[in-house]
């Protein structure tokens, strides 16, 4: 077992990488919203992204591996958030969606080309779930 970050600092895996060389990893070590791909070997680290405008929360690697998607809000109003993506090899974030006001998280197939999220209705006694393409958005409601 190695050990890949030694700080204080929150470091959530998000995911591995398409070579299975590396992971994403979510970090506020800088003390920003950073994404950074880290060799399993731990010779080499890249910031994928960082953000000090968005409060990121840990998210999914798409089906082609193509993007990381995540939750985010602008920190100054954290009562708005959206689903973004930005490229496994960098960029800048762009919001794919709005977050629905009972967001009940969100899941991307491994073999799949399908992402999906959930929602609560009916006061929590209910899920409807609904599939997204991370480039194309929201889709049909599923359950």
């Amino acid at each position: 077992m190695r050990e890949l970050t030694r700080d204080q600092y929150r470091n959530e895996i998000v995911g591995w990488t398409a070579d299975s060389q590396g992971v994403f990893i979510l970090s506020d070590r800088e003390g920003t919203s950073e994404i950074y791909r880290q060799t399993v070997d731990g010779s080499s680290t890249k910031t994928v992204f960082a953000s000090s405008n968005l409060d990121v929360h840990p998210g999914r690697i798409s089906p082609d591996g193509q993007w990381i998607i995540f939750r985010a809000g602008e920190k100054k109003t954290l009562d708005k958030q959206a689903i973004y993506r930005v490229s496994v090899n960098g960029g800048t974030p762009e919001a794919i969606f709005d977050l629905p006001r009972n967001w009940a998280g969100m899941s991307c197939a491994n073999r799949a080309a399908t992402c999906a999220f959930g929602e609560s209705v009916n006061d929590g006694r209910e899920l409807t779930i609904t599939e997204f393409d991370p480039v194309k958005g929201k889709g049909k409601q599923l359950a």
